[in-house]
């Protein structure tokens, strides 16, 4: 995705998705819509029976192959659409394409278990020594089966992921399309106004306190005027979390989530250990602020309160320069 400016230097750029595909109605994307089904579709067969004839190397070079190859296509047009519902939550045909294509990747998310559990059955050692498609993945096979070892049925995995879309996934959507759509009600300089809650929160970044504080107050208004469906997707998307993570025999739900972020308890902890560490320094740089401000105290709505010459107004050319400069200044390749 670029980002390509308008011919108004002054105006801030909007996101330019036709580099990947036209538009939602462009041939373009049917024809690559319409292939990735086709192929998700087809991969159910693969690994569903036991493969006794063929030489396990083969059968792994043939399934990864195929994997990767959905997988990639599948991961433009995911971007792609959801580049749009993020922008616009209420692209109804966007979302329903998205919705469609969430759907039939459970198709893709149901071989990569069985390949787990197929893996779980081998010598990854002796089939790393044959197959240089097996050497090339071999972290991700090692991977597949330390995950083996927490998975359930073969029925329980697929039930699971039938309903993958309709549970902790569509609660998900839910909070993001709703929390997107929130109108806010606050007084600003012309009256009372309604503001989307995006615009709301920017003003954290206002340099008049009034302004920061009633955007605040009317923000957590806002959030409470729909706490009850935004509570029950939250609680929806972790149930599925809890529920999975004692059927799959995890200790806890964070026990699986340091296994998926490719971490351990010891690497989590000197993490949480350095970060508890900067408290002081980040203490006395807001006893700081709150000082500049003139404030007894930094309040919350403080927290992102600008510095040095709030009044100065920059263009987006201007930003985006002064960013890389400093990156550059760092390191070349950075800026």
């Amino acid at each position: 995705m670029t980002a390509r400016a308008t011919t108004d230097q002054s105006a801030l750029p909007h996101w330019d998705l036709t580099p990947i595909f036209p538009s939602l109605d462009s041939p373009e994307f049917a024809s690559a819509f319409s292939v990735l089904l086709n192929d998700l579709s087809s991969l159910d067969d693969l690994l569903a029976t036991p493969q006794t004839d063929a030489e396990p190397q083969n059968v792994l070079a043939e399934v990864l192959g195929r994997i990767n190859g959905v997988a990639a296509r599948q991961d433009v047009i995911w971007a792609y659409l959801y580049g749009l519902i993020t922008t616009n939550s209420r692209d109804d045909r966007a979302q329903s394409r998205f919705s469609e294509l969430q759907a039939r990747s459970v198709a893709l998310e149901k071989l990569s278990t069985r390949l787990d559990a197929w893996l779980a059955g081998q010598d990854i050692e002796v089939l790393t020594a044959a197959s240089p498609v097996a050497q090339e993945h071999s972290y991700v096979l090692h991977r597949a089966v330390e995950r083996a070892a927490h998975l359930m049925s073969p029925a329980e995995e697929a039930l699971a992921a039938d309903l993958g879309p309709a549970a902790g996934s569509a609660w998900g959507r839910l909070h993001g399309n709703l929390s997107s759509q929130i109108m806010v009600e606050i007084d600003g300089d012309q009256g009372r106004e309604r503001l989307p809650m995006s615009e709301v929160r920017n003003l954290a970044h206002h340099p008049d306190r009034n302004v920061r504080e009633r955007a605040w107050r009317a923000e957590l208004n806002a959030w409470s005027d729909h706490a009850l469906p935004l509570a029950a997707a939250l609680n929806g998307v972790k149930g599925e979390v809890v529920t999975l993570a004692a059927k799959r025999h995890w200790d806890g739900p964070l026990d699986e989530a340091v296994f998926a972020n490719a971490i351990d308890h010891e690497i989590l902890d000197a993490l949480i250990t350095e970060a508890r560490a900067s408290f002081p320094d980040f203490r006395r740089y807001f006893r700081l602020k709150a000082e500049a401000l003139g404030a007894p105290a930094l309040a919350w709505y403080d927290l992102f309160a600008p510095m040095g010459a709030p009044e100065r107004v920059w263009t987006w050319p201007q930003a985006t320069s002064f960013i890389a400069e400093r990156f550059d200044a760092f390191s070349p390749r950075m800026g």
